[in-house]
Order: C-alpha cells, then sequence, then structure tokens
C-alpha cells in the first residue's frame, strides 16, 4: 500500500478564545488522529513542521508560503473543526480544492477515502 501524505490544517495564531499553544496541541491532536487510522496516512502538520521565523517581524506571509510549497506536495488536507476561524487554513483550503486538486476533508472522511479511494459527497 503506497503511503499517503496529508496535510493538516487548521488556526495557527492566537485568536477568538484560543492560544497559539492551543492551536499546536490540537493540530498535533489531529495529526496523532490521523496515524492512528492506521491507513497508510502519513501526517504532515505545519504548526511544528514548520520552522518559527524570528520574532520582531511580520512572519504570516514567509510561513504561508512555505506551508503552501508543502501542501503542494500533499495527497490530501484534512482540517480541524475550527478551520474557518483561520485566513491561512481558508487560503490553503481553498487553494488545494480549487488550484491544485488535493482532496480536502475532515477526518471521519479522510478515514472514508483512506479506506475506500472515495471522496464523500460534501
Amino acid at each position: 500500500m503506497k503511503e499517503r501524505v496529508i496535510y493538516v490544517s487548521g488556526p495557527y495564531t492566537e485568536g477568538n478564545g484560543r492560544s497559539r499553544e492551543a492551536n499546536i496541541a490540537a493540530a498535533y491532536w489531529m495529526g496523532c488522529q490521523v496515524r492512528e487510522l492506521e491507513l497508510g496516512l502519513v501526517p504532515f502538520v505545519p504548526h511544528i513542521a514548520v520552522l518559527p521565523f524570528p520574532p520582531g517581524g511580520d512572519d504570516w506571509k514567509p510561513a504561508m508560503r512555505e506551508c503552501l510549497a508543502h501542501l503542494r506536495r500533499h495527497d490530501a488536507l484534512v482540517v480541524l473543526p475550527t478551520w474557518r476561524e483561520s485566513r491561512g487554513a481558508r487560503i490553503e483550503v481553498w487553494l488545494a480544492r480549487r488550484r491544485w486538486g488535493i482532496p480536502v476533508m475532515d477526518l471521519e472522511d479522510l478515514a472514508h477515502w483512506a479506506r475506500t479511494g472515495v471522496k464523500a459527497a460534501a
């Protein structure tokens, strides 16, 4: 079975009552859930994989460039339940769907897709 690499998308910066640390923890948890499906899926969690930028600058744009460079190489994108609250996640989802043809799913649909090869109707 070919391993498929799954990009985890969701909020990173603080907002909506959650800290950056809480968002990182949520993304990490999602990556663990992807791995625990044991369906040949390899999680990629940009929240912990993309190196932090030095403090004092506007790091959002360079971080997004790096995240998008990674996303283009993945087999699917799995979203956290809070993904719509993140400008970066909304951009990732839009580009994955509209420009690169990368399937975008929640965890339940991802499991179905990995087992059957069929993406659930959105």
